[in-house]
């Protein structure tokens, strides 16, 4: 463990990859200044071009990015009122009050300082279970890996909004397209059309850029989302701002240790991710801190502390199902690992025994980089203000033409942008429509793993691997999830229909 984690150390301070990790928080500053380029978008949309790097240089790229991510999506949250991803919805609910009550400098400067908070929490715990991972993770097979790549799908399934039926319905359409090319037993070509094109697939980068990165940016071209003079903020010096920041966490550490635990469960549960995070830590504050109900919604920083620790912390829980057992934790995880992927590091056992000094790289990469994030938007926050408030019909063009061009570089072939079109009319679809799109991308990424283990445990234990005791617990969690599920839906059609009623008989009154 020392012998890797001093190789660890020794690889994250060479030159290349201290640029490559400082670039990718760059790099991630800019996806999350933009409403809607979540990570996901960002992992997308930077994948294709670290195809030619080493894979220490391209790992810590994608690890600054989608780290600085979860950091500057703070900026439209509290200036605007527009989420900056998933995992910055509950942070408007007191960020964007403050902006209006003239404290955005010190929202902005909490939120930073929290997630930065949260980061280095979760990469120290991220480090710390590795002991703990290593012999549980090895005493693992075949039968319980496909178990929980069933489990990861099925709980995006399950949480997906407006309807579960939907979120499994998205979740096959995802498997049928990751059977699309040579089989894993046989190399027999499957669903090509006697295409040479589709031999290994369908193309992941336009698939995942189709998904989610165009239907965001036509939703922001079609918003226009922008607030006059939202940008302008007090002139205040940079140790100031940071003295004060640190101050308010501090503050609050208790509250900020907490809601950091809260990200690192959810992060480690598949399928919870960026959709729930935050307003389990925002209700968790509002439960159990003095005074919340009074003061919450009106502009109390402990409302942008509590969600803005836990989405930052969750990075690293997502980060341990990933690495450990080679199953995503959310749909930016998936696409990290199709980077993985690309550079022939496997995600599973293998990162905790013969690439643990891989894994180690990524953990103090994580731990470095929130340090890094926080900082920078600390001392960013008047640039940063002002860009965020950029005309959409400036950002959108930019965004799109990085969009055609990453897509077309991974085969160059024009078929390329026949699957970027086709996936984009696909994801604004679903998206309009409320179809969930992380269960899709999930099951494309989880399919070919999912065969392949089914195939190595019927191989090597007949049909007995249903029996045994690791299996047995995975199912019955994952019919819990179905029951949780299908419950809680018929509870909100419940509601709905409580409250059609009651509208209606009021306006009978009238």
């Amino acid at each position: 463990m020392f012998e890797a984690l001093l190789a660890a150390s020794v690889m994250l301070i060479e030159p290349m990859n201290i640029v490559a990790l400082v670039g990718g928080v760059l790099l991630g500053l800019f996806f999350g200044v933009v409403p809607g380029l979540g990570g996901v978008a960002g992992l997308a949309l930077l994948l294709p071009f670290t195809f030619y790097l080493e894979s220490s240089v391209a790992i810590l790229m994608m690890v600054g990015l989608f780290t600085a991510i979860s950091i500057s999506d703070i900026f439209p949250s509290i200036l605007m009122g527009v989420p900056g991803s998933a995992g910055s919805q509950a942070t408007i609910v007191d960020g964007y009050p403050m902006t209006k009550n003239g404290e955005g400098n010190r929202a902005l400067g909490a939120g930073f300082a929290a997630a930065t908070f949260g980061g280095i929490v979760g990469g120290i715990v991220l480090f710390a279970s590795l002991p703990v991972l290593r012999p549980f993770v090895l005493s693992f097979g075949s039968p319980e890996f496909f178990m929980l790549g069933l489990l990861g799908i099925t709980m995006v399934a399950v949480l997906s909004k407006g309807s579960m039926v939907r979120g499994f319905l998205a979740a096959a359409l995802g498997l049928a397209i990751s059977m699309v090319g040579a089989g894993p037993q046989t190399a027999h070509l499957r669903w090509t059309f006697d295409n040479f094109y589709l031999s290994e697939g369908v193309p992941f980068i336009p698939l995942a850029l189709g998904l989610f990165a165009i239907p965001e940016i036509i939703e922001i071209y079609v918003k226009g989302t922008s607030i006059s003079n939202a940008g302008e903020q007090p002139r205040e010096r940079f140790w100031f701002r940071l003295v004060f920041s640190i101050k308010d966490v501090m503050g609050n550490w208790f509250l900020a240790l907490r809601t950091s635990v809260v990200g690192i469960v959810v992060g480690v549960i598949p399928g919870l991710g960026n959709s729930v995070v935050d307003w389990f830590a925002y209700g968790h504050a509002l439960t159990s801190e003095p005074n919340a109900r009074e003061t919450f919604g009106k502009g109390d920083v402990r409302g942008v502390i509590a969600p803005e620790t836990a989405s930052s912390s969750m990075r690293a829980g997502g980060l341990i199902p990933t690495l450990a057992f080679g199953i995503p934790g959310s749909p930016a995880m998936a696409v990290f690992m199709g980077g993985m992927l690309f550079h022939d590091i496997i995600p599973g056992p293998q990162m905790l025994t013969r690439n643990l000094d891989m894994t180690l790289l990524i953990v103090l990469a994580l731990i470095v980089a929130s340090i890094i994030g926080g900082i920078l938007c600390i001392g960013l926050i008047r640039v940063f203000g002002k860009v965020a408030t950029v005309p959409a019909h400036y950002i959108v063009p930019a965004i799109l033409v990085v969009c055609v061009f990453a897509s077309f570089q991974e085969n160059w072939d024009y078929l390329d942008l026949l699957f970027l079109l086709g996936f984009s009319i696909l994801g604004w679809s679903m998206k309009v429509g409320g179809w969930s799109r992380p269960a899709l991308v999930l099951a494309v990424v989880l399919g070919p793993i999912l065969e392949q283990y089914y195939f190595l445990s019927v191989g090597r234990f007949g049909f007995e691997w249903i029996t045994r005791p690791a299996v047995l617990i995975i199912a019955a969690i994952i019919v819990l999830a179905f029951v949780y599920g299908f419950r809680s839906e018929r509870r909100d059609k419940s509601k709905d229909t409580d409250t059609g009623a009651q509208s209606v008989s009021e306006g009978a009154d009238k």
